[in-house]
Order: C-alpha cells, then sequence, then structure tokens
C-alpha cells in the first residue's frame, strides 16, 4: 500500500485503563441491600484452602459464630460487600444449607465473565452512580458480587466497578490483564486477525490478504512487524485507485497495513471491496475500526501461516 505521510495518535485503550482511584481495598462497598430477582446469574465463591471459616451471624468479627466451613467450601453470594467488606452467603457443599456472613478476604472468587460490548462500570450498581472507567469488549472479567438491581461487581488488573449484567456472558477463561502487552496476530492461512492482550484473546475477524503467497512486494509477508502509522480518515490508495479508512501501517518495506474494505469518495464499500489486496490486511469496516482503535504506534503485529 501507499506511504501516507507522518501522523500520530494517542493511545485510544487509555479510556479503558482509566479511571477513578478507588478505596484501599480496590472494591467499592454497598451498604446492605436485598439482591435482585436475576437468580439466573447466581455468584459464587470458595472459602480460603488454607484453614476452617467461620460462618458469623451479623457482618462483624465479633459476632456470633453461626457455622464454620471446611477449606474449600463453595458458596453463594447473597449480598454484600458490605461497607466492612463482608458478604451474606449460602453454602452449597453438602446436604445441610447454611446461610451467613464471611468476610471478603476469607474467600477465593474465580467465577469469570466476558464483557459483550465497551461498557462503563460504576462506583454503585446503576447508572445513575458515579462512572469510574471503561472495560474494553472482550475483557475478561472477576464477579465479585451477587447480582443488584441487574448490576455486578466486577474486576479486570486491579481495577473494580459495577457493569450490567445485560453486556456480560460467562466465561471460563482467566482474567484478562490490561497491563499485559497489547499485539496482534494474523494468520495467512485462514486469513483471520486475532487481537490479544498477553496470552488472551481479546477479538477474532475475519480478513482478506493478498493473492501472492510469496514474500514479495504484494504479498501478506510472514514475519514481526511494528504499528508505525495510523490514519483514521479516508484515504485515497492508487494501489486499488479507490479509499479506505483506518488505516495502520506495519510493513513500511511494502507500505501494508490493516485498513477497511475499499470505498468510493464518499465513503461507500466498493462492490467486490471485501476481495484480496496487494498486500495489506483489509476488514469490514466496523472491524476495521475496532482493530484501529485496539493498536497505537509500535504495537506488534505477528504475521504467519
Amino acid at each position: 500500500m501507499q506511504s501516507l505521510g507522518c501522523h500520530q495518535f494517542s493511545l485510544s485503550r487509555r479510556s479503558f485503563l482509566s479511571g477513578a482511584c478507588l478505596i484501599a481495598t480496590g472494591i467499592p462497598t454497598i451498604r446492605s441491600r436485598p439482591v435482585s430477582a436475576a437468580e439466573w446469574f447466581d455468584v459464587h465463591a470458595t472459602t480460603v484452602w488454607d484453614d476452617f471459616t467461620n460462618v458469623r451471624s451479623e457482618p462483624d468479627e465479633y459476632a456470633d459464630v453461626v457455622a464454620e466451613f471446611v477449606p474449600g467450601t463453595t458458596v453463594l453470594l447473597l449480598d454484600g460487600p458490605s461497607v466492612g467488606g463482608w458478604y451474606l452467603v449460602q453454602s452449597v457443599d453438602g446436604s445441610e444449607e447454611t446461610t451467613g456472613w464471611i468476610a471478603g478476604w476469607l474467600l477465593i472468587f474465580e467465577q469469570r465473565a466476558t464483557c459483550r460490548e465497551d461498557l462503563p462500570f460504576y462506583d454503585q450498581p446503576g447508572s445513575w452512580s458515579i462512572e469510574l472507567g471503561w472495560f474494553r469488549h472482550g475483557f475478561v472479567v472477576t464477579l465479585l458480587s451477587p447480582v443488584i438491581d441487574e448490576y455486578v461487581l466486577v474486576q479486570s488488573g486491579g481495577r473494580s466497578g459495577f457493569v450490567s449484567i445485560w453486556s456480560l456472558d460467562a466465561s471460563w477463561e482467566n482474567e484478562t490483564d490490561p497491563s499485559a502487552e497489547w499485539w496482534v496476530d494474523v494468520n495467512r492461512s485462514t486469513a483471520e486477525v486475532r487481537l490479544y492482550v498477553g496470552d488472551s484473546q481479546i477479538s477474532r475477524f475475519d480478513a482478506s490478504v493478498s493473492k501472492d503467497l510469496s514474500e514479495g512486494f504484494y504479498a501478506t509477508a510472514v514475519g514481526t512487524y511494528w504499528i508505525y502509522q495510523k490514519i483514521e480518515e479516508l484515504t485515497y490508495t492508487p494501489f486499488a485507485d479507490a479509499y479506505f479508512r483506518y488505516w495502520a501501517g506495519f510493513d513500511e518495506e511494502r507500505f501494508n497495513g490493516f485498513h477497511s474494505w475499499t470505498m468510493d469518495a464518499e465513503g461507500d464499500v466498493l462492490n467486490g471491496g471485501w476481495g484480496t489486496t496487494a498486500g495489506c490486511v483489509s476488514t469490514e469496516p466496523g472491524d476495521a475500526a475496532t482493530i484501529f482503535r485496539f493498536v497505537d504506534i509500535g504495537t506488534r503485529v505477528e504475521i504467519h501461516w
């Protein structure tokens, strides 16, 4: 593709990694209240494995002990965390149900969910409360509370806040660490683009790549590259005698990069604009926008068969 001039763009992911500082524990607290009726979204935790856990009648370390759970007991979260970080729980192991309060530091939270979209998180269960930041779609978060007014407390990379349950899907993946490397994988064999944060796959897109299977000038050549240029607006390319959006160049030698399907001068996709390329990696405009916002100058790109 054509070299498109020197343009620098700020880190788009800052909007997802920023947010107000939370309390010292890193977890917002709420006063005890009844849970919502969204029983299908049960959230569980496990008691610590190194000792027995006391279950108390009130959210206080001096309250009466009503039961003692063996290490690794699975519990259903009914309420919390309280101002002091306590949870009302119910045992789900064994034949006898026991309900009481356990301190949050005696629980292990391993239930995950994937963000279905870019979504804000709040300091209280409701969009009326203070917005603390954003989680990117595709991020896997850890659930830290029962569902309250159709919101649930989640955590990602040390940041915590309440998000809508309608924007989450159950997941069995590890929590995404937003401080890990953000990089892009391009598979020539399957014509797929995958976005990664560390070892966690965040997104996958179908793509168009070069017809040339060699390592020549017009090939989507195998190798390790780094994003060197970004241009968001509609831009003309003489290689296709057409336009595209969301250019993110990665191969300076061949002038290859990520971009949308080819378009006319008005920004409408051309008939056949999704076909093979002269070396670039082309995707549907919405996917191209996502890739553009994911990468920054210096982002690593791996292309392989």
